[in-house]
């Protein structure tokens, strides 16, 4: 109960504190909002200064223009009637608009009266409530102050109760002496019966004629055991007496603080509504407040929208009146509508008035709720006091229990005493009958010899009965020792398994906030997978274009190689002669193999002089397997007929058609270069010359081929050596 006590109270500081927060802000925005509205008023009034100013400028020129002017009327200038009357019918309209706006804002005004009224009514009804809620406080105050005396009463009572409790065990401590004094008292009464009985043994063997004087010590010795017995059969009726009043105490005790809780109940109850009131109604203005602050904030609005329209109204009439102040010298109408404006301005400077004193008065509000919020700060701090009272008070309630308990226990043990009193009493009675009975015997003689003995035997036993009763109780109080200590031991488990729960919500709290902090990881390493797949989409894309430009770069970089084979057969065919259709004569005849066999050696010499970069080896590329199509490809370029006829691209773009009839002047195919892969032309896999390829008939047009295969693949190593 004291937890949600205390949620109740802390929250409804943070409510207040917020709430405070709130009305600090609002103050500020209504004081700059009032800065502002004094602002524009200063305008307005120097607005009107400066047209009651152009107002007499305007007088003074008219005078000055009918005193150059005289007599003459100004109605007879030419054009000037015209412009009088739409100059009057402008100005007639305007002052109609501007007439039928005032209208429209007294209306407005009005209402908003009416609407300000009724919120002074509801503020009036608020400070009511609110006063009647300050009378509920303080009676609260007051009832708290009374159950504070009654705490301190209830706090004497816990302590007579404790002192009474301390009594009570002294008592216990009594009460075992007094279990020893009955021990010591059985056993000095077995050494006087014994005693009795070796008197009258001795009687029986001497036969003393004293018998006399040993009957009356015996009678002494009997009244003494008497005189002891009821001494402690007096002080056991006194320990009845103390009990008995103990129980009284006790029950008028239990009694008043059965009927203190329920009054504290009651009034606990009572402090509960009130408080649910004061907060229902602490609500109620505050939304009141609020309300009256946004009302505030709409008229601001309207205010300035009006301060607006007026102002443009003004700046109409002014251009109008400068307007009309330079065509037309009409100075009475021009007098009233700057009357007539003076008088809207004079309203209107009574309204920004009003209005300051609206917000003065809103301000003035505001302050007084900011000193009730402190006042309802002082009475939550009250209410923190009223509960830690209550702490207190339970406090004492648990240490009233504990004072139970131990009464409990003390009333176990009177109860226990009481028994043995009865025991002890009933011992006593039996003890006089059985010392009457011994009298009688003794003053009978030998006939009652047989029954002491008889009733010593009978009281021995009787005795050791006593001592096995005394020897069970005595394993019965262990045994409620140690149910005891069970009891404590099953305490002590309790509170071990209720720090283990504890522990083990406070590792639930930890999953939890694990937990969220996983999820939020999850999240996290969801982000960034996703960003992972973007980021490896975007080098997929970026590895494919780099593939397309690589690619690309091979094609032109074939393309290239091709432009220059294609140079290259086309120097070569110039210089072996080789012309076009135009003029086809057969190559000279001194052209023999001594020269194909130093351009052979040249070329030869070209290719082992020119060293292979260091990239280019067979590993960085993969091996190329001609197929069927190649290989043929390759032997009919080679082999072709003598009357073939092959198409020619020269170094202009011009295509030529060249038709060999002589075997002396057949040519290879110019496309034997498509026929071979690019690692061959390129010396990095060198394709084996067959020697049937060399034993053909066309084998010396081989040579100059073989020749251009170097020069071009010489090109393509220094072309990837410059890239």
């Amino acid at each position: 109960m004291t937890d949600s006590y205390d949620y109740t109270a802390e929250g409804s500081a943070q409510r207040l504190s917020c709430v405070v927060k709130d009305a600090r802000t609002h103050v500020k925005e209504l004081e700059r909002l009032c800065g502002e509205l004094g602002h524009e008023v200063g305008l307005l009034k120097k607005e009107r200064s400066e047209l009651i100013a152009d107002r007499s400028n305007s007088r003074h020129v008219d005078r000055a223009r009918f005193a150059a002017v005289g007599g003459w009327k100004l109605e007879h200038r030419p054009g000037y009637t015209c412009q009088a009357q739409t100059a009057r019918g402008v100005l007639g309209a305007a002052s109609g608009n501007a007439m039928r706006e005032i209208h429209v804002q007294l209306s407005r005004a009005e209402k908003e009266a009416k609407r300000s009224l009724r919120r002074k009514e509801e503020r009036d009804e608020a400070r009511a409530r609110l006063a009647e809620l300050e009378s509920r406080l303080e009676d609260v105050e007051k009832s708290r102050v009374g159950w504070g005396q009654r705490r301190g009463v209830l706090e004497t009572e816990v302590r007579d109760l404790e002192v009474r409790v301390e009594r009570e065990k002294d008592g216990s401590g009594a009460k075992e002496a007094f279990a020893l004094e009955r021990q010591q008292w059985e056993k000095e009464r077995v050494a006087l019966l014994d005693r009795a009985v070796r008197d009258e043994q001795a009687l029986d063997v001497a036969k003393d004629p004293d018998t006399a004087g040993t009957d009356q010590k015996l009678r002494r010795q009997l009244e003494e055991y008497k005189a002891e017995v009821e001494s402690q059969g007096k002080y056991a009726e006194q320990a009845d007496a103390t009990i008995k009043a103990l129980e009284v105490d006790v029950n008028r005790l239990n009694k008043e603080l059965k009927h203190k809780e329920a009054e504290w109940e009651r009034q606990w109850a009572e402090w509960e509504r009130a408080k649910a009131e004061s907060h229902a109604g602490e609500q109620a203005r505050q939304e009141d407040m609020q309300a009256e602050i946004d009302a505030l904030k709409e008229d601001m609005d309207g205010l300035v929208y009006k301060r607006d329209a007026y102002q443009a109204e003004s700046n109409e009439v002014r251009a109008e009146l400068v307007k009309f102040s330079k065509e037309c010298s009409e100075a009475g109408k021009v007098q009233e509508e700057m009357k007539r404006m003076e008088k809207d301005m004079a309203i209107l400077a009574d309204r920004a008035q009003h209005a300051e004193e609206k917000y003065i008065s809103t301000q003035n509000e505001l302050r007084t709720t900011q000193s009730q919020l402190v006042e309802q700060q002082d009475q939550i701090k009250l209410l923190e006091k009223i509960e830690r009272t209550e702490k207190q008070i339970q406090g004492l309630e648990a240490r009233c229990v504990r004072a139970e308990n131990d009464r409990a226990e003390l009333e176990d043990e009177m109860e226990r005493m009481w028994i043995e009193l009865e025991d002890a009493r009933h011992e006593r009675g039996s003890l006089e009958q059985k010392c009457d009975s011994l009298a009688q015997e003794l003053s009978s003689e030998p006939a009652a010899r047989s029954l002491v003995a008889k009733e010593h035997q009978r009281v021995v036993a009787r005795l050791e009965d006593l001592d096995r009763e005394h020897q069970s109780s005595l394993d019965t109080i262990h045994r409620l020792e140690r149910i005891l200590e069970r009891i404590k031991v099953q305490r002590d488990n309790a509170l071990q398994a209720e720090s283990q729960l504890r522990k083990q919500l406070e590792d639930a709290h930890k999953l939890r906030s694990e937990s969220t902090e996983l999820s939020k990881l999850r999240e996290r390493v969801k982000h960034l997978v996703d960003e992972i797949s973007r980021t490896q989409r975007g080098v997929n894309e970026l590895m494919t274009e780099s593939a397309d430009k690589e690619v690309r770069i091979v094609q032109l970089s074939k393309a290239c190689a091709q432009d220059l084979e294609d140079k290259e057969g086309l120097n070569i065919k110039r210089k072996l002669g080789v012309r076009g259709t135009a003029g086809a004569t057969p190559a000279p005849s001194r052209m023999n193999k001594g020269s194909y066999s130093r351009r052979e050696s040249t070329a030869s010499s070209a290719e082992l002089e020119t060293p292979l970069p260091r990239a280019m080896t067979r590993k960085d590329y993969p091996d190329f397997a001609p197929s069927e199509s190649t290989a043929t490809a390759s032997f009919y370029s080679v082999a072709a007929t003598p009357l073939q006829t092959s198409s020619r691209t020269n170094i202009y773009g011009a295509t030529a058609e060249v038709t060999i009839t002589n075997p002396d002047t057949v040519k290879p195919g110019r496309r034997i270069s498509d026929s071979i892969p690019l690692d061959h032309l390129c010396g990095l896999c060198p394709r084996p010359v067959d020697p049937l390829f060399l034993l053909h008939p066309s084998v010396e047009y081989t040579l100059p081929l073989l020749r251009l295969v170097g020069l071009k693949r010489t090109i393509l190593t220094r072309q990837f050596n410059r890239y």
